[in-house]
């Protein structure tokens, strides 16, 4: 649609990282969080008013997650940056005893568990190859004992329950998947490794049984695959694409299934998987950024 300007604010200096929609558990609106090039963070109500800012010394890695520390329904904002742990409320202060400072530098997105909903929250954080385990009070959780993966990860892991059993999922660079225990150790050998993977992130899918789960992603070409644990595969082919595009999974048309958002240079496309074409726009420009999606209400 034509771009309709409704509000505006101007910060303080230009802003590379991607506005993120936040919940207010006070209006129940959705804010927006960002931080600028000279490491401020900004929180933004839905009018366009400045709720508050904060200057910082290290840029925010990936996106920020939301938690309810004390478990009474006030929300926080979490994030990581290279050396600390932030959780701040919605006023803009420090939950007690954050930031705290990590073990290791974090070089990638972060996770946030709650195993039983009892507000115990566990923040797992990629260094390099391995997974720092934080817990709600900025101390590192003693039993873990993930010894890391074969290459680097750059993507948050994730935790399901999966016929009553938990498995925490994660994947490396280089295409290997591991299923952990809560201790890290590894709970199921999937026997598999993605081959010509492309720079996007890699869905992981869960069954009703762990040799149901897949895992699904596009490989250099834009070609996209599913990998079931159990050996089978489905593939699809829907653009040639280089390695330089961009890969993600939307319930674009709201039917309860996820389709296939893909972009290069100046066109996005989006498939479901029978390989209906459900939307495409070709911009003016080049865009060599990955494609934001937001759910929002009319």
């Amino acid at each position: 649609e034509e771009a309709k300007t409704l509000r505006e604010l101007v910060l303080d200096t230009t802003v590379t990282m991607k506005p993120q929609l936040v919940m207010n558990h006070t209006t129940g609106a959705k804010d927006i969080f960002v931080q600028d090039d000279d490491f401020t963070a900004y929180l933004i109500s839905n009018t366009g008013k400045l709720l508050w800012k904060k200057e910082m010394v290290e840029k925010i890695i990936g996106d920020v997650r939301q938690v309810d520390m004390l478990g009474n329904g006030k929300l926080q904002i979490a994030f990581c940056t290279e050396s600390q742990l932030h959780i701040i409320d919605a006023k803009g202060n420090y939950f007690n005893g954050f930031p705290t400072q990590l073990p290791n530098d974090a070089t990638s997105q972060f996770s946030v568990f709650d195993y039983e909903n009892d507000h115990k929250y566990r923040f797992f954080i990629p260094s390099g190859n391995k997974l720092m385990v934080i817990d709600k009070e900025g101390k590192k959780v003693t039993g873990w004992e993930f010894l890391g993966a074969e290459s680097e990860i750059q993507q948050p892991a994730e935790f399901r329950r999966i016929n009553n059993k938990d498995y925490i999922f994660t994947v490396d660079i280089s295409g290997n998947i591991y299923m952990l225990d809560r201790k890290g150790k590894v709970r199921f050998e999937t026997g598999k490794s993605i081959n010509d993977r492309s720079g996007s992130e890699i869905y992981f899918n869960a069954g009703q049984e762990i040799e149901n789960c897949s895992v699904t992603y596009s490989d250099s070409t834009g070609k996209i695959h599913r990998l079931y644990f159990n050996g089978r595969t489905d593939s699809l082919s829907l653009r040639n694409l280089s390695p330089n595009h961009f890969f993600s999974m939307i319930d674009f048309n709201a039917d309860g299934k996820k389709d296939i958002l893909l972009h290069e240079d100046d066109k996005t496309t989006i498939h479901s998987w029978n390989k209906e074409l459900l939307f495409e726009h070709v911009f003016n420009r080049m865009i060599e950024i990955a494609p934001m999606a937001f759910l929002l209400k009319d």
